[in-house]
């Protein structure tokens, strides 16, 4: 069959920064790329943001960068036979069902797909809104990976398959379907993302990504998939079914080395959600990049548990090649992370940060504000905390606003918000968002002021990377990306 892949475009929350407009190479819809195109057939790819990141429009509550529907369908090949988006983030929800539509009109005859990110805790169970993008024209609607489902439909060639084990469709005006329940568990199986048939250099042009990035070139590589916690606000539980995979050493290696030889990248983005759950197979991806003498930069961009690292083994990451490790004390109250069901070591979590600043490894801490039932108290000790990690030598901070994703545990708590892509780690349709809003920027505040009274010259060092245009922090590269997609919008008149 001939199959065309869809990747829609970046949506972010006017006015935010903080929240949205982070872009992340979509590593899912690499992977189904190969995966397709390993199974025979004929496999195209329209990256709606990658191809025009500077085209940018505005709505009344977005700014969207990237191609537009129409533009998109147009560069879809006459007489495709199977399309599939990929839903990789909450906030292009509703842009998604407007494609949809449209292509449901261009295409009438082509089997059409809706794919789920279930790598990203940005992304959103696709079970709760199946029925949605269903009637919006979607022939069938994925939840769990792809990989695993996507060739069968398309062996079937678009007949009726048992929906079952996480493919959903309508039959007779009804949803029918059940959550998937299978994982893919040996991921060595996986041939490797197909990023060739992504427009990389115009990702590579546009300056910043999701990590910090200092070389320019880069890539996003997975090197294990799931996460085995429970926390309560975020989505991963339901599409892993708390279930962590971890692909070889050898493979990880392996893939480095051949990206490295095939596009000139010494850089790369791991997106795991936990890639350290196991130490001793960091230990040993570490022994082999250090055996291959390969000359790379690794950063885990999405987080890690902290607790499963050792001083040993942060010596044999940065020995290794890693630049630097983002991890998530999402609160510094005790008492809020139980109702999170979050497990977190703060006195280990401080041990390690003093250790990594050591080594030269960056770190970052992220916070959650905003779960049911904290109160003032709670966000004072996580401003606490923050000024303990600032002691400690931690590089930065994220404050996130907690927004119910559908799939989380606590999505039906809430209410109030008027479409999916609200749901941003800035949602200002909360009732006590203005409250929230003003804790996260006097977080901030007591982050910066700290580490300007306790590390100046650190403070000096991060100010002359932003103008170099090297970033080691995710902080560093915020201003430069709201310059850009602001200047970006002027051009274009559309401030």
């Amino acid at each position: 069959m001939t199959v065309c892949l869809v990747n829609p475009p970046l949506v972010s929350q006017r006015d935010d920064f903080l929240g949205s407009g982070i872009p992340y190479l979509p590593h899912g819809l690499a992977y189904l790329a190969a995966v397709v195109r390993q199974a025979g057939h004929d496999v195209s790819v329209v990256d709606m943001f990658g191809e025009a990141p500077w085209q940018v429009c505005t709505t009344p509550r977005y700014v969207v960068q990237g191609i537009s529907a129409r533009e998109a369908a147009a560069r879809i090949t006459p007489g495709t036979q199977a399309i599939a988006v990929y839903a990789g983030s909450i906030m292009a929800a509703t842009f998604i069902e407007e494609l949809l539509q449209l292509l449901r009109q261009q295409f009438p005859r082509a089997l059409l797909i809706v794919c789920e990110n279930t790598q990203a805790v940005t992304g959103f169970s696709l079970a709760y809104v199946a029925e949605r993008l269903c009637r919006c024209g979607a022939a069938y609607v994925i939840t769990g990976e792809a990989e695993a489902r996507v060739p069968a439909l398309l062996a079937a060639g678009g007949a009726d398959v048992p929906l079952r084990d996480g493919v959903w469709a309508l039959r007779n005006g009804v949803l029918q379907g059940e959550p998937a329940c299978s994982v893919i568990e040996n991921l060595d199986v996986l041939p490797w993302p197909a990023w060739e048939l992504l427009p990389l250099e115009h990702y590579w042009r546009i300056g910043y990504a999701h990590g910090p990035l200092h070389s320019g070139r880069y890539l996003a590589q997975l090197t294990s998939r799931g996460c085995p916690f429970a926390c309560r606000f975020c989505v991963v539980p339901s599409t892993n079914q708390r279930r962590w995979r971890a692909r070889s050493a050898e493979n990880v290696v392996d893939e480095m080395a051949f990206m490295a030889r095939q596009f000139g990248v010494t850089e790369f983005h791991w997106e795991d959600l936990n890639p350290t759950t196991s130490e001793a197979r960091m230990q040993e991806i570490c022994r082999a990049l250090r055996a291959r003498r390969l000359n790379v930069t690794w950063k885990l961009v999405s987080g890690t548990k902290i607790e499963t690292l050792q001083p040993a083994t942060i010596d044999a990451m940065a020995a290794a090649g890693c630049h630097y490790v983002s991890f998530s004390p999402e609160s510094g109250s005790p008492r809020v992370l139980e109702l999170m069901h979050k497990p977190f070591n703060h006195a280990h979590a401080l041990a390690l940060t003093r250790h990594m600043r050591r080594r030269g490894v960056y770190s970052q801490a992220c916070f959650v504000t905003g779960f049911p039932g904290e109160t003032e108290d709670d966000l004072r000790a996580t401003e606490a905390y923050i000024r303990r990690l600032v002691s400690a030598g931690v590089d930065e901070i994220a404050v996130f606003i907690m927004a119910p994703v559908p799939g989380s545990d606590v999505f039906p708590e809430f209410s109030g918000y008027e479409d999916l892509a609200q749901l941003t780690f800035s949602p200002a349709w909360r009732a006590d968002y203005a409250l929230l809003a003003r804790w996260r920027a006097r977080l901030y505040r007591s982050f910066l002021f700290w580490k300007c009274l306790r590390h100046p010259l650190r403070v000096s060092a991060q100010g002359l990377r932003v103008c170099q245009r090297r970033f080691y922090t995710k902080m560093e590269m915020t201003p430069y990306r709201m310059l850009r997609v602001k200047a970006w919008l002027r051009t274009q008149g559309a401030a």
